[in-house]
């Protein structure tokens, strides 16, 4: 118990500390969301008597990727440091029209998911309804676009927003991209779907923007949407069984959740407590590639699906119910590479992490390609799954490419064909003297 306070008092005084100084970014927010977890992971171990080794191992992946952060920091400023404003760039923007069609089509085919498979906030059986994705058919592009879209389609508008030199908020499609993915994280019935939309707002606007004000200062400006997360979370919470059939009141679970529970699978991971699936992260890629194409997938189950069968005892490879859990990224490399490589490959994704936010200024298409890497590195380090998100991002950012593509070359045939008829034409710019 001693340790254990000891451990809870240095992991506050660092979260104080990066409170205080950090800044809002990709760095941040994984330190705060991992430290909660890596103590929860270091008193589960000592609990259950297999010592600290994994604990240390996970302890190890994290201080590795802030030296990665750390360096590739460094190196870049040094070589150039960054203005604290970054003017529009001279490269070509994005076509107008083309993005806010772009957000229309998104949000349509995630609204539509709703429409057939029911919004999970709304359902009876909430805890099962919110890990449903595939029910609303069209080969899972309506989910993927409730799932992944509405993101990808918000650094869409952010990024032509931003390369334009626009106010955001004053931004019509702007608006239309935030409003729709502030829709599908709030009804999708996770307790986390409000701080899953303010990351979202963090990472990819950090990225795109490039510019990362300080914690304190946000802590100040918007100290009202962390309460609204919280008595969003509060409400949500109200509605799930496990919850409700618990000890103790909203926040002493909250507590729980942030630690031990939520540390079990990453607990059950770095102390490899089941047998893992044998090719690690090929497994994976072979297990979506046939789960996606509509093979077979009789025996076959992915690394995530190994670690929450073992929490609940069941056998992965049968057609038992097992809830999706977050391992994480760390433990997740500890799992398949062993602790040495997983530490190596830490730091990596630490240069990795930075080197988003130090390079010059760029065109807007190429600033949502890297926004879409942020964010998608975000949610990995979080859940895990690496094989996962990047088969999902990546299809619905091509997806999504393809349909702003496509917009764009009809408005330039209308342009094209009707020059006498402006007002059938795709315009970028305001018409003006009209009155």
């Amino acid at each position: 118990m001693v340790t254990t306070a000891l451990a809870l008092t240095a992991v506050a005084i660092m979260l104080v500390c990066v409170a205080a100084f950090g800044r809002l970014n990709l760095f941040s927010l994984v330190l705060v969301g991992s430290l909660p977890a890596a103590v929860g992971v270091y008193q589960m171990s000592s609990e259950r008597g297999t010592g600290v080794a994994g604990a240390s191992a996970y302890i190890g992946c994290l201080v590795a990727f802030a030296a990665g952060w750390a360096v590739m920091r460094t190196i870049a400023w040094r070589a150039s440091p960054r203005v604290t404003e970054q003017p529009a760039s001279d490269r070509p923007g994005l076509n107008d029209n083309a993005v806010l069609i772009t957000v229309l089509v998104t949000a349509a085919l995630a609204l539509y998911h709703l429409a057939r498979a029911g919004i999970p906030l709304f359902a009876s059986d909430i805890e099962v309804s919110r890990f449903d994705f595939t029910s609303s058919g069209l080969f899972g592009i309506p989910g993927r676009m409730f799932l992944f879209g509405t993101s990808v389609a918000w650094a869409f508008a952010t990024a032509s927003a931003q390369h334009r030199g626009a106010v955001w908020i004053r931004d019509r499609t702007w608006w239309v991209a935030t409003l729709s993915l502030a829709l599908t994280s709030l009804l999708g019935g996770y307790k986390s779907g409000a701080v899953a939309f303010v990351t979202t707002l963090i990472v990819m606007g950090s990225i795109v923007a490039g510019r990362e004000i300080r914690i304190s200062t946000a802590i100040r400006k918007f100290w009202w949407m962390a309460g609204a997360t919280l008595l969003y979370a509060f409400a949500v919470a109200q509605r799930y069984v496990t919850y409700q059939v618990q000890a103790g009141g909203f926040l002493s679970q909250l507590a729980s959740r942030l630690s031990v529970v939520g540390a079990e699978p990453k607990w059950y991971a770095v102390e490899r407590q089941f047998e893992v699936p044998a090719n690690g992260f090929w497994n994976d890629l072979t297990y979506y590639l046939i789960r996606y194409t509509g093979g077979d997938t009789s025996g076959r189950y992915s690394i995530e699906r190994a670690v929450s069968a073992a929490m609940i005892g069941a056998d992965p490879a049968s057609d038992a119910w097992t809830t999706p859990v977050t391992v994480g990224a760390f433990p997740e490399l500890i799992l398949v590479l062993g602790v040495p490589l997983a530490v190596v490959s830490a730091a990596l994704v630490g240069v990795g992490a930075a080197s988003l936010y130090v390079r010059a200024p760029q065109g807007p298409a190429r600033n949502v390609v890297m926004a879409v890497v942020g964010l998608g590195l975000s949610t990995w380090v979080s859940r895990g799954g690496l094989v996962y998100y990047i088969a999902n991002y990546a299809a619905v950012t091509v997806i999504l490419f393809g349909v702003y593509i496509a917009a764009a070359a009809l408005g330039s045939r209308i342009d094209v064909r009707s020059p006498e008829r402006p007002g059938r034409a795709f315009r970028t710019e305001p018409m003006t003297g009209l009155k």
